[in-house]
Protein backbone atom coordinates (compact mmCIF):
# COMPACT_ATOMS: atom_id res chain seq x y z
CA UNK A 1 0.00 0.00 0.00
CA UNK A 2 1.47 3.24 -1.16
CA UNK A 3 0.36 6.95 -0.43
CA UNK A 4 1.48 9.93 -2.21
CA UNK A 5 -0.08 12.54 0.52
CA UNK A 6 2.25 14.00 2.54
CA UNK A 7 3.96 14.72 6.19
CA UNK A 8 7.04 15.68 7.78
CA UNK A 9 9.75 15.01 10.18
CA UNK A 10 9.12 17.47 12.58
CA UNK A 11 5.53 17.56 12.47
CA UNK A 12 5.27 13.34 12.96
CA UNK A 13 5.64 11.39 14.94
CA UNK A 14 5.77 8.64 12.48
CA UNK A 15 8.42 6.10 12.58
CA UNK A 16 10.74 7.08 9.67
CA UNK A 17 11.77 4.84 6.37
CA UNK A 18 15.53 4.30 6.72
CA UNK A 19 16.13 0.85 5.93
CA UNK A 20 13.41 -0.08 3.01
CA UNK A 21 15.37 -3.97 3.17
CA UNK A 22 14.48 -4.11 7.22
CA UNK A 23 10.79 -2.83 6.74
CA UNK A 24 10.45 -5.48 3.90
CA UNK A 25 11.71 -8.64 6.02
CA UNK A 26 9.51 -6.98 9.12
CA UNK A 27 6.76 -6.94 6.29
CA UNK A 28 7.37 -10.40 5.61
CA UNK A 29 7.12 -11.84 9.34
CA UNK A 30 4.55 -10.19 10.46
CA UNK A 31 2.28 -10.83 7.06
CA UNK A 32 1.12 -7.41 7.33
CA UNK A 33 1.05 -4.25 4.75
CA UNK A 34 3.11 -0.94 5.27
CA UNK A 35 2.07 1.92 4.75
CA UNK A 36 4.17 4.62 3.21
CA UNK A 37 3.60 8.33 3.45
CA UNK A 38 6.52 10.47 0.88
CA UNK A 39 6.96 13.89 3.49
CA UNK A 40 6.67 17.28 2.83
CA UNK A 41 6.04 20.28 4.86
CA UNK A 42 2.80 21.24 7.14
CA UNK A 43 0.71 18.22 5.56
CA UNK A 44 -3.01 18.35 7.29
CA UNK A 45 -4.25 15.50 6.03
CA UNK A 46 -0.99 13.54 7.58
CA UNK A 47 -1.13 15.40 10.75
CA UNK A 48 -5.10 15.05 10.90
CA UNK A 49 -5.48 11.74 9.62
CA UNK A 50 -2.67 9.44 9.34
CA UNK A 51 -0.67 10.48 12.41
CA UNK A 52 -3.32 9.39 14.80
CA UNK A 53 -3.14 5.72 13.27
CA UNK A 54 -0.01 4.84 14.09
CA UNK A 55 -0.91 5.26 18.22
CA UNK A 56 -4.33 3.35 17.46
CA UNK A 57 -4.69 -0.15 18.88
CA UNK A 58 -6.41 -1.45 16.23
CA UNK A 59 -4.08 -0.24 13.60
CA UNK A 60 -0.50 -2.24 15.71
CA UNK A 61 -0.94 -5.21 14.16
CA UNK A 62 -2.89 -4.77 11.22
CA UNK A 63 -0.30 -1.94 9.31
CA UNK A 64 3.38 -1.08 9.56
CA UNK A 65 3.80 2.80 8.67
CA UNK A 66 6.74 4.67 8.12
CA UNK A 67 7.32 7.62 6.76
CA UNK A 68 9.94 9.27 4.14
CA UNK A 69 11.11 12.63 3.77
CA UNK A 70 11.00 14.02 0.48
CA UNK A 71 13.32 17.01 0.96
CA UNK A 72 15.97 14.30 1.91
CA UNK A 73 16.57 11.09 0.86
CA UNK A 74 19.80 11.01 2.39
CA UNK A 75 19.98 8.98 5.27
CA UNK A 76 17.34 6.42 3.66
CA UNK A 77 18.26 3.23 2.38
CA UNK A 78 16.62 1.45 -0.43
CA UNK A 79 15.72 -2.50 -0.65
CA UNK A 80 19.79 -3.48 -1.25
CA UNK A 81 20.98 -1.44 1.58
CA UNK A 82 22.19 1.33 -0.92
Amino acid sequence: MLVSNFATSQDLALPLAKNLLEDAQLVRKKETPILIIFSIPNCPYCQEVIAPMDGLDEYKNKVIIRYINASTLKDMKDFYKK
